[in-house]
This record gives C-alpha cells, sequence and structure tokens, in this order.
C-alpha cells in the first residue's frame, strides 16, 4: 500500500524552508538615518508651530479683544481664558471651557451634547455660567453653571443635573480666593508651621536628653 502522507510534518518542512530562506533587512545607510532624524525634527516643529498658533488664538480672542470679556477683577481669572477642565467622576464627564462652552459626554466622547455658551459671572464671581445649550424636549435649552471656591488645585467635581436639563459642578481655583479666604489660608499654615517647629523642639530636646543621659553612664564606668 501507498505510504500516507502526513500534511503536518509537510507543513513543518514548508515552515523550515521559509525560514532557512528569510535574510534580515539590511541596516539603514547614512542617509536613511539623516532623513529619518530631520523627519523627527519637522514633526517635533510642526507641533510646536501648532501649540504657537493655538496660543496665538487665545491672545488674538481673549487678550487683544478683552473688553469684550468679563475676566473678574484685576483680570483674576484671564490665566483659564480658553483653558478646559473635565469632571470624570460619574457615569458622564462634565467638561468647561472657560469663555467658551460646557458640554456633557460619556466616558468615550460618545452622545456628546452642548450643556451652554459662556454667559459671564454671577455678581461676586462665585458662579461662571453657560447658557443656549442644546435643546431639551418639553424644556428649552440646557444650561450649566459651575459653581466656584477657593482651592490651590485647580479641578471640577461633582457634576450632576438637579433639575431636568439643569447641570452643576463644582470648581476650585485659587482665582477663586479672596481676600478673606487669603488671611484663612495663612492662619492655617502658620498654625501648622508652629505646631511643627514645636513636635521639632520636642524631638531635639529628647535627643539630647538621650544624650547626656549616656555621657553619665559612660562617665561612672
Amino acid at each position: 500500500p501507498a505510504p500516507i502522507k502526513n500534511k503536518w510534518s509537510l507543513k513543518n518542512r514548508q515552515r523550515k524552508a521559509n525560514t532557512a530562506t528569510w535574510t534580515p533587512p539590511p541596516p539603514p545607510t547614512p542617509s536613511q538615518l539623516a532623513a529619518n532624524e530631520v523627519s523627527g525634527k519637522l514633526a517635533v516643529a510642526k507641533s510646536g508651530l501648532e501649540d504657537l498658533k493655538q496660543e496665538k488664538s487665545k491672545i488674538e480672542r481673549y487678550w487683544v479683544s478683552r473688553q469684550n470679556f468679563d475676566f473678574g477683577p484685576n483680570n483674576v481669572f484671564l490665566p483659564l481664558a480658553g483653558r478646559c477642565f473635565t469632571d470624570r467622576g460619574s457615569r458622564w464627564h462634565y467638561k468647561a471651557c472657560f469663555f467658551d462652552t460646557a458640554t456633557q459626554s460619556e466616558p468615550h466622547g460618545a452622545n456628546t451634547v452642548t450643556l451652554g455658551v459662556w454667559k459671564g459671572f454671577n455678581k461676586d464671581y462665585t458662579e461662571a455660567i453657560f447658557h443656549n445649550g442644546d435643546l431639551c424636549a418639553g424644556v428649552g435649552q440646557r444650561s450649566f453653571t459651575l459653581k466656584l471656591v477657593c482651592g490651590e488645585e485647580v479641578k471640577i467635581w461633582g457634576g450632576e443635573e438637579p433639575a431636568t436639563c439643569v447641570y452643576t459642578a463644582t470648581m476650585s481655583t485659587p482665582a477663586a480666593c479672596k481676600h478673606d479666604d487669603l488671611n484663612r489660608e495663612q492662619q492655617q499654615l502658620a498654625a501648622l508651621e508652629a505646631f511643627e517647629a514645636e513636635i521639632r523642639a520636642e524631638i531635639e530636646a529628647e535627643r539630647a536628653k538621650k544624650a547626656a543621659a549616656g555621657g553619665s553612664d559612660r562617665s561612672e564606668l
């Protein structure tokens, strides 16, 4: 009888044959290396140029035409112009871009809706208000209010919808710190520093006491 061919052994022989004929690619030539280096530098330059264009756009929109915006007392909120901050603490992400727009979206960017466009601050600059957002069935246009509180770190949290298509969140920023807030922070800092100094003094006194006790023990010997 004719021998039975093993198809797996045939495939293995073919694989070995293919492996045996494979040769590594030649190393890049000096001209190719130089071209890669130039290409990398060009990509970095393009990225830097794009950043400069965006910065120029911000300057033209917010600083040159700053009479069209209220940046708060002494332009304290100007550093936030054109910057966006996102609360990712719930099912929905709330994104606020100062002096521009506010949006709500799902974590992967799906179903994004505009909650409002920039309206301005309330009278005492404790809220940033966005209005005229996307239409909400039976209610009208959406709105978003950002409550501003004093804080060292700039961040947003607590995004929610307390009423149908009316959204709120809280944002901490040094720009929201008033004179009384700063005084209170400074007093707390001074109290902490005084407590730290007291603890350090107690530690040093304890070390000196132990050192003195060790010296007297050696003198008795």
